[in-house]
C-alpha cells in the first residue's frame, strides 16, 4: 500500500513494516502514484540503509484502497525501542517504523529552509527531530510560530550509527536521530500557540528593562547633581541676603551712633553759640549800643547751621522707610529734602505696587535722597522727576531725572576729591544684586536708574530696628 509519493521515491507500508522504492529511471518509473495504491513491485533489494529497500525498482498498480492510517507513536519512543532491542541483539518488537506512517507532537524550536524544502526542529521530553515538508515554498508553514506546540503527520526517515560511533553508517542497525518527510502543509496541525513569554521577548523585556533601570539611575544621578547645585546656589543667596540684611543693620546702628554723637556735641555747641550771640544782641540793645547788624547776621547764621544739623541728625536717626511701604517713604522724605528750594519734585508710580523687604526699600529711598539733593544743590535745574516702576515682575526700577545743567561723567569729582556720593549709590545697588547707571553731559541734565531684583535682601536677622528707632525718636524729642 503506498503510504507517500513523490517523483522517483515511493514509500510502501503494510502494518508497521515499511519500505522505500527507488524507482528506475525511464517511462517505467515515470507512472503517477498516490496514497492509498495498492502496486506491485520489482527490483533490486537494497539493504545498505539498514532498512528493507528497493532501488532500480519498475510497480505497477494492482489495485485500488484506504490510504494507511497513520500509528500514533513518539519518536523518543521509537528510539527507545530499538536501543533496547539492538543491545540484546534482537529485532525491534513491533518494528523500527523506519518508513512508516506515524504521528506524533512535539515543540517547534526552530523553522528554517533548505534545498529539500522547509525544516521544522522539533523536541518532545528532551528527544529532537526534524520535520522536512518536502514542497517548494513551505509558505504555510511561514506562519508557525518557534514555541508552539504541533502535531505532526510523517513517514519515518531513521538515521543510523554504529555501535559507540558518533558517524552514522549505512547497514547499521544503531538508530540515532528521527527525521519525518511530510507530505503537504496539512500534515501539520498547530495544537497550542506558545506563551507570550517567549525567550525571545523575555530576552526583549529584560533588555528594555535594563535600559530603564540604567536610564532611571541616570536620572535620579543628574537629578541629585541639579538638587545639590539648586540647593548650593540657593544657599549662597541665602547667605548673601543674610550679609545684605547684616549690613543694613550695621549700617542702621552707625547711623544711629552718628546721630546721637553729632546731637550731644557740635549741635549743642552751635545751639549754644546761636544762645549766646541772641542773648549779646539783646543786652547791646537794652543797653542802647547802635547795632552795625553783623551780630544779627553771625546769628542767623549760626541758626541756620542748627538747622542744617537738625536736618542731617534726623536724616541719619530716622529709618528710611521704618513701618510705611515704599511710595509713602519716597514721597515724606523727598517732600523734607525739597524744603528751602524752589526747583518742584515730583514722583510718579508706574504699575501695581508689590511688598519689598525694608532692606531694598530703604535703600531705594536713600538712593533717590543723593541723587534728588545733588539736584537740588548742584544742576540748578528747574524740575526733578522722581519715577518708580512696577511693571517688571522680576525687578523694581527707580528713575531719577533733571533738566539742570549736568556735568561730565569722565572728568567728575570722587572720592579721592572727597566725593562719596554717585559711588555710593553704586554701591548700595550693586550690594542688592542689581544695576546702577548715571547718564549726563553738560547741559543736557542727569538720569539716574537703578534696577533691583525685588527678592534681593529677604534675609532674616533678629528685629533690632524697632528698638533702635524708639531710641532715635526719643532723643529727637529731647531736643
Amino acid at each position: 500500500m503506498v503510504s507517500f509519493a513523490v517523483p522517483g521515491t515511493l514509500y510502501l507500508q503494510e502494518g508497521v513494516g515499511g519500505v522505500r522504492v527507488e524507482l528506475a529511471p525511464g517511462p517505467a518509473g515515470e507512472e503517477a502514484f498516490q496514497a492509498g495504491d495498492r502496486i506491485e513491485v520489482a527490483g533490486f533489494p537494497d539493504v545498505r540503509s539498514g532498512i528493507g529497500a528497493i532501488s532500480w525498482a519498475i510497480a505497477r498498480k494492482i489495485g485500488d484502497g484506504e490510504a494507511p492510517l497513520p500509528q500514533r507513536i513518539q519518536p523518543s519512543e521509537i528510539l527507545r525501542l530499538n536501543e533496547v532491542n539492538t543491545r540484546q541483539a534482537q529485532v525491534a518488537r513491533p518494528g523500527s517504523y523506519d518508513g512508516c506512517l506515524i504521528r506524533c507532537r512535539g515543540r517547534v524550536e526552530a523553522v528554517n529552509g533548505s534545498a529539500a524544502g522547509t525544516v521544522l526542529t522539533l523536541v518532545e521530553e528532551g528527544t529532537a527531530f526534524t520535520a522536512t515538508l518536502l514542497e517548494p515554498g513551505g509558505a504555510e508553514t511561514k506562519t508557525i510560530i518557534p514555541g508552539s506546540e504541533v502535531e505532526v503527520t510523517g513517514v519515518v526517515n531513521a538515521l543510523r550509527k554504529g555501535p559507540g560511533d558518533g558517524e552514522i553508517l549505512r547497514g547499521s542497525i544503531w538508530l540515532s536521530q528521527i527525521e519525518l518527510l511530510l507530505r503537504s502543509a496539512a500534515d501539520i496541525r498547530v495544537v497550542r500557540l506558545p506563551p507570550w513569554w517567549t525567550p525571545f521577548r523575555l530576552s526583549a523585556a529584560a533588555i528594555a528593562a535594563g535600559a530603564v533601570a540604567l536610564a532611571a539611575i541616570a536620572w535620579v544621578t543628574t537629578l541629585r547633581r541639579e538638587v545639590s547645585r539648586q540647593t548650593a546656589r540657593a544657599l549662597a543667596e541665602e547667605s548673601a541676603r543674610f550679609k545684605d540684611s547684616l549690613d543694613y543693620e550695621i549700617t542702621l546702628r552707625e547711623r544711629n551712633r552718628l546721630a546721637a554723637n553729632l546731637h550731644d556735641t557740635i549741635l549743642q555747641t552751635v545751639t549754644g553759640l546761636g544762645y549766646q550771640l541772641q542773648v549779646c544782641e539783646a543786652e547791646d540793645a537794652r543797653a542802647g549800643r547802635a547795632q552795625s547788624g553783623r551780630l544779627g547776621v553771625a546769628r542767623r547764621m549760626v541758626g541756620h547751621a542748627v538747622e542744617q544739623l537738625r536736618g542731617t541728625v534726623w536724616a541719619l536717626h530716622t529709618p528710611p522707610v521704618g513701618n510705611n511701604s515704599l511710595p509713602i517713604a519716597l514721597e515724606e522724605r523727598l517732600a523734607r529734602l525739597q524744603e528751602g528750594f524752589d526747583t518742584p519734585v515730583s514722583v510718579r508710580f508706574i504699575g501695581h505696587e508689590r511688598p519689598l523687604s525694608e532692606t531694598v526699600a530703604a535703600n531705594l529711598v536713600l538712593v533717590a535722597q543723593e541723587a534728588v539733593a545733588n539736584a537740588l544743590k548742584h544742576a540748578a535745574a528747574r524740575t526733578i522727576e522722581v519715577t518708580v516702576g512696577f511693571d517688571d515682575p522680576a525687578a523694581v526700577r527707580l528713575v531719577i531725572r533733571d533738566d539742570g545743567r549736568g556735568f561730565d561723567m569722565a572728568g567728575r569729582a570722587g572720592p579721592a576729591e572727597g566725593h562719596f556720593g554717585i559711588e555710593g549709590m553704586f554701591d548700595r545697588v550693586q550690594a542688592l544684586g542689581g544695576t546702577c547707571t548715571v547718564q549726563s553731559s553738560p547741559g543736557q541734565g542727569t538720569t539716574v536708574t537703578a534696577m533691583v531684583p525685588v527678592s534681593a535682601g529677604e534675609g532674616h536677622l533678629p528685629d533690632h530696628r524697632a528698638h533702635l528707632v524708639g531710641v532715635g525718636r526719643r532723643r529727637e524729642g529731647q531736643t
